[in-house]
């Protein structure tokens, strides 16, 4: 059985990693802690924890550990359940969230903006009464 402990999303501008989770293997007690969340497209997927070795311009990417693939697409597809459960919610719990906040909002109105009369200088942000040359106290 596996046991998710950790999921984080990561936002990233380029690539294909969209979160890292933390899991359990209760049968042979073992935890695996960062493993890569992928998503290229429609197709996600997941990747053991990896190191780069770097050859000149080429770098080969290994994991720090694996099991069998056999293993290894069991564990990855116990994994997805665990993590669209936790997904499913944690979205379920923010639009509970957003609702309790927009009915509060609702019950409570903001009071009116009230209008101040600020002098013309305030709009600039330069004020002509400033002395830059007044004595500082300490």
């Amino acid at each position: 059985m596996l046991e998710l402990l950790d999921y984080e999303h990561i936002k990233k501008e380029k690539g294909c990693l969209i979160g890292e989770a933390s899991f359990y293997l209760t049968k042979i007690k073992y935890t695996a802690r960062k493993v890569k969340h992928m998503q290229k497209g429609d197709s996600k997927w997941f990747n053991w924890p990896t190191y780069c070795e770097e050859n000149g311009d080429h770098k080969n990417w290994f994991a720090f550990g694996e099991f069998c693939k056999e293993d290894t697409d069991k564990i990855f597809a116990s994994l997805r359940v665990e993590v669209d459960k936790f997904i499913e919610e944690e979205d379920r719990v923010e639009r509970e969230r957003l609702r309790v906040a927009m009915e509060q909002h609702e019950s409570n109105p903001p009071p009116p903006s009230v209008d101040i009369d600020l002098p013309a200088w305030a709009s600039h942000g330069f004020n002509p009464d400033y002395d830059s040359d007044a004595e500082v106290i300490h």
